[in-house]
């Protein structure tokens, strides 16, 4: 066996994972990020990348590592521009649309099983990013040990800019849960 330890410092919270756009729907969706140390985080966002006008903050009144922040009232068919703020960093910004209309074409992606192609699966998160999907689904096998936080971490430094504008439906793969009575972290944890 080998065992690889990394240890890391720092002087202030950073972005740990995301965003990713979840729970989108005609006029809301939620943004999820994760910082390494409690922070407060909220978002601000617009109908331009220059017009980032609109504020929307966690629910929580005290920092946290896990922020899920609700942004509503959106335009139905306008793009919706955002960028993840806190007093130690913000994010580029990132853009989605609103969940189309039930008279719209929906256009979707399906892939899965890309727990150890990683090159692959960069390949198919940058093809993503040049199509105007509506939605991703996945049909499992995220990384290779649910429970192995340096599988999560390989799996969103790939995914990252596909997470931030994409609504993203993972299924639940035999080896995105981990070892069977593990209590670390699984896939239904992370989205």
């Amino acid at each position: 066996p080998t065992i690889e330890v990394e240890l890391v410092g720092g002087e202030k919270p950073e972005l740990d994972r995301g965003p990713i756009v979840q729970r989108v729907t005609r006029d809301s969706a939620t943004i999820v990020i994760e910082t390494d140390l409690p922070a407060p985080a909220e978002v601000h966002f617009g109908a331009s990348g220059d017009a980032l006008t609109r504020r929307a903050a966690a629910s929580s009144t005290h920092p946290v590592w896990h922020h899920e922040i609700a942004l509503t009232r959106l335009e139905p068919s306008a793009r919706v521009f955002y960028r993840v703020v806190t007093p130690f960093f913000q994010t580029p910004v990132y853009s989605f649309h609103p969940a189309p209309a039930p008279q719209d074409v929906i256009r979707l992606a399906v892939f899965g099983d890309v727990r150890s192609g990683h090159a692959v699966h960069a390949r198919i998160s940058a093809a993503l990013l040049d199509e105007a999907l509506d939605f991703v689904v996945t049909t499992g096998d995220q990384v290779t040990r649910g429970t192995d936080e340096g599988d999560w971490q390989k799996f969103f430094a790939i995914a990252k800019d596909v997470l931030a504008s994409v609504p993203y439906y993972p299924v639940i793969g035999n080896h995105d849960m981990g070892n069977s009575g593990a209590r670390k972290r699984r896939l239904e944890d992370v989205f």
